[in-house]
């Protein structure tokens, strides 16, 4: 089953993680784009579920291509970071860095290409950049752990039993 075991349990932080993302990105980037006290609520709430959909989509597929947690739990390690909360914020951060800034550039595009060409995605991802990546810092910092124990749970992979 694809979602047992070590794979599952690594597949499973992904997809928590950018469930976790896909929330945070898409409530920073509704208030961000938006004059919330002037747009309804319908527009509000489709806006938000797109970019929730969409940033979902697209992390979990790049997570799936590219281990950001293995990575950061690398770099820790070169480190000397073995547990802790440094060892925690040092993996936020280098999952906020790789994972939204890919997120964040993937859905730009996406979303604006067509309508505004290459140079409207570079300025939109250069102008959102900053307050996506606190914002997703904050977000996987407050819910990493969380991710974590809900895969090891489902996938029955416990990563601190895991040998080497």
């Amino acid at each position: 089953m694809p979602y047992k075991g070590e794979i599952g349990f690594a597949r499973l932080t992904n997809l928590m993680m950018n469930v976790f993302i896909g929330l945070v990105l898409g409530l920073t980037f509704l208030f961000v784009a938006n004059d919330v006290s002037t747009t309804s609520t319908q527009e509000l709430a489709i806006g938000f579920l797109q970019a929730f959909v969409l940033s979902v989509c697209v992390g979990y597929a790049m997570g799936d291509i590219i281990p950001t947690l293995g990575i950061a739990q690398k770099v820790c390690d070169a480190l000397g970071l073995q547990s802790g909360f440094m060892r925690h914020l040092v993996t936020s951060l280098i999952l906020s860095l790789v994972n939204v800034t890919v997120i964040l550039c993937l859905c730009m595009f996406i979303n604006i290409v067509k309508e505004g060409g290459f140079g409207a995605v570079c300025q939109a991802v250069v102008q959102l950049w900053p307050i996506a990546i606190a914002a997703g810092f904050l977000g996987i910092a407050c819910t990493l752990k969380l991710a974590m124990a809900i895969a090891s749970r489902l996938s029955g992979f416990d990563p601190s039993m895991a040998s080497g």
